[in-house]
């Protein structure tokens, strides 16, 4: 596995570790952002984060330089901490938001990132710290990979979205699933797609195809914050539920006729997947942080199917299909509970909904092929894609036998039945 490496890990896990304790703190961004003097303090601590970096812009450190600092991403949060002390202190004294601020700010400074990440696995016997030198890489690739603590808060998203993905699926195929997931980070451009510092991608790992994929978070390591840590657990769903659980090769030369399918289609089941889960949750990390989750999934995908962007990827419109088909298929569900009578009345909306999202996780972790995937969202936008409910009803009725279908599938379960029995209807 690989990880964002020296130096774009220093400013990635100082502004995560800020977003944190902001979202922590008594008062809220915005309500930070609106208050002119805790605004420019957030503005002196972005220049201090940028300033501090650049006396860490080498490749690696030296032996000599790692012996006098000390544990690299420590010795940076010292530095910025410090020079923000020096910068802002006046700042602090303009408003009580300000002054607030200013306290979360040198808080987060004075945490010894470094040294709870080395002795959190063993107190009485701790590790030692990543020293990004030149001849530490492998032992830095190492320490990353198995703790990573400069990078808990994506590390504790991407664990949150695996769960929740791999138990979904094991609740929709009645079994649990083989593949594993790998969590990957690296540094790149912003995200023009969702308007957004992290990106994602999963591929197949290189030597065990289908049994193991790589979830890749690529991060724009100078502006990622609050909106962005919100957004993590949407884009992680997303990728898990799409892709990382996918029963056929995600990277061979037919999974392009299949993008209505997973990026419009499962992103609809993955969504879903995330809202009941977060809904679900009493207590623990999906609760911290509901309603900002909730928001940077809505966010986010109101970005990424606003048609206003098609300049920024040729694709938004075959994701929108994907999607639309989705949103097409639980409204004959509901059709069909209300034609045959299934359910009670105020029952029909919610068991339609999981009825379809357990119904699209089977079959995305199963075999059926990407043309099969990619007709199916074909077929039902082509016969059944009204939104409107007078035009909608009477595609329903022109080919009526679809509510049978889904009927005989809620009681057989039989996915492959009803993927082949709608594929025939002309």
């Amino acid at each position: 596995m690989s990880h964002v490496a020296w130096p774009r890990v220093l400013p990635l896990a100082l502004r995560l570790h800020v977003a944190q304790a902001i979202l922590a703190s008594e008062a809220t961004l915005e309500q930070y952002e609106a208050d002119p003097a805790a605004q420019a303090l957030l503005d002196t601590w972005a220049l201090a984060a940028g300033g501090q970096l650049g006396t860490a812009g080498r490749e690696r450190r030296s032996d000599d330089e790692a012996n006098a600092e000390g544990p690299a991403i420590d010795a940076y949060f010292d530095r910025v901490g410090a020079q923000l002390q020096q910068q802002a202190v006046v700042l602090a004294q303009r408003s009580t938001l300000a002054g607030q601020l200013f306290e979360v700010l040198q808080q987060a400074h004075g945490r010894q990132t470094c040294i709870d990440c080395c002795t959190r696995p063993a107190p009485q016997q701790p590790l030692a710290p990543c020293r990004w030198t030149r001849s530490s890489g492998a032992a830095d690739a190492k320490a990353m990979d198995d703790r990573g603590g400069c990078i808990v808060a994506v590390r504790d998203v991407f664990r949150f979205a695996a769960e929740v993905a791999c138990q979904a699926y094991e609740e929709a195929c009645g079994a649990a699933l083989k593949t594993r997931l790998n969590l990957h980070t690296g540094h790149g451009p912003r995200n023009g797609e969702l308007d957004l510092a992290v990106n994602a991608e999963t591929t197949e790992h290189p030597n065990d195809e289908l049994h193991t994929r790589n979830v890749r978070f690529v991060f724009h390591v100078d502006s990622v914050f609050i909106d962005d840590l919100h957004a993590m657990a949407y884009i992680a769903l997303h990728e898990c539920v799409a892709h990382g659980y996918c029963g056929v090769n995600i990277t061979e030369p037919e999974a392009a006729v299949s993008v209505p399918f997973h990026e419009g289609w499962m992103d609809a089941a993955a969504a879903y997947v995330l809202s009941t889960s977060i809904s679900c949750q009493c207590d623990g990390y999906a609760l911290q942080y509901a309603n900002g989750f909730q928001r940077g999934m809505a966010q986010a995908r109101t970005q990424r199917y606003n048609r206003n962007n098609a300049g920024r990827s040729k694709d938004i419109v075959r994701w929108t299909t994907g999607r639309q088909a989705y949103e097409a298929f639980e409204r004959l569900a509901r059709a069909a509970f209300e034609h045959h009578r299934r359910h009670a009345a105020d029952e029909w909306g919610w068991r339609a909904r999981e009825l379809v999202a357990g119904f699209s996780l089977a079959l995305n972790a199963s075999d059926v092929g990407h043309l099969d995937r990619a007709a199916l969202c074909a077929a039902v936008n082509r016969y059944y894609g009204a939104e409107e409910e007078p035009r909608a009803a009477r595609q329903r009725a022109a080919r009526p036998q679809v509510l049978d279908f889904i009927d005989e599938y809620a009681d057989s379960g039989d996915f492959r039945c009803l993927v082949a029995r709608i594929l025939a209807i002309v």
